[in-house]
């Protein structure tokens, strides 16, 4: 990976984080532009992702976010 890599981490609350951490995790890809995290407590998702291109950054973060609240409202 690139030595000028941009950073983003946040946590997201969340009912069942176990579960939907568990059913994301097969679906994460690795490359040489990006790295994907995704951890859970008690309560909370946390999402890391750190990519050398802003732009993609931005997608991925903007994805998993979506993904989690829809996962959320899957009953």
């Amino acid at each position: 990976m690139s030595q000028n890599n941009f950073k983003f981490k946040i946590k997201i609350p969340c009912s069942e984080p176990k579960i939907i951490v568990e059913s994301l995790i097969p679906d994460i890809k690795k490359d040489k532009y990006s790295k994907i995290n995704l951890k859970f407590g008690k309560d909370y998702i946390e999402l890391f992702v750190s990519n050398s291109k802003i732009g993609h950054m931005k997608a991925i973060v903007n994805t998993y976010i979506s993904l989690i609240q829809t996962l959320q409202n899957i009953e």
